[in-house]
């Protein structure tokens, strides 16, 4: 009996070593910096093994202002997505690899192009103006937004990325309410507009790099 527990013991240690060498030899090795080019990224890391090498830009656009960030690091999903109101628009697009330090540059091609679907927005008069929808936004919003103790509603258009996880792209908090649809003019419901500082908080907030 004292021979069998023994082996069984050597039996499950030479299994943990090859699984832990197999793990290992699996991982990918990738770049790791936030808003720094190929040439200046030296920072790596290895992922986990269910991730991949990522490369991830987000542009946001506010008012008259443009941010253009991209990160390098690991990651479990591979998708692009936008929304927008009518004082701006917050886009994102993330390219996978599994090479090692495979995640260089991402370029975004023209993602201002209209695709023909218009969703209602607010501005500070009322929530009945005419947005028209960029690129892969394929659905309508209406999202209640909270700021320093005001509330009120922001409308526009969404790609289905933001609609399936709202809770991973927003600041826990921010956002109290996001309904999207689909059809023109879908996101009617009447509403107490938001302000223009409101509309640009909820394009800043997308929770996507951090």
């Amino acid at each position: 009996m004292l021979c069998t527990n023994v082996e069984r013991n050597t039996d499950l240690t030479s299994l943990y070593f090859f699984i832990s060498c197999v793990l290992s030899a699996c991982a990918l090795k990738c770049y790791d910096c936030i808003g720094e080019s190929s040439e200046n990224c030296n920072k790596t890391t290895e992922c986990s093994f269910s991730t991949q090498c990522a490369s991830i830009r987000q542009i946001t656009y506010a008012g008259s202002s443009k941010v253009d960030v991209t990160v390098k690091t690991c990651a479990g999903f591979c998708d692009e997505g936008s929304f927008s109101t009518g004082v701006g628009r917050n886009f994102f697009t993330t390219k996978c690899c599994s090479s090692d330090l495979c995640n260089t540059e991402i370029s975004v091609g023209n993602i201002l192009s209209l695709n023909g679907k218009k969703c209602f927005y607010c501005d500070q008069q009322n929530c009945k103006k005419t947005h028209h929808c960029y690129k892969n936004e394929d659905f309508c919003f209406s999202a209640t937004v909270n700021s320093e103790g005001a509330q009120a509603t922001a409308k526009g258009c969404i790609s289905k990325f933001f609609c399936q996880k709202p809770k991973t792209v927003f600041e826990k908090g921010f956002i109290r309410e996001l309904n999207c649809c689909q059809g023109d003019f879908c996101n009617s419901t009447s509403s107490t507009s938001a302000s223009f500082l409101l509309l640009v908080a909820l394009l800043i907030s997308a929770n996507l790099l951090s």
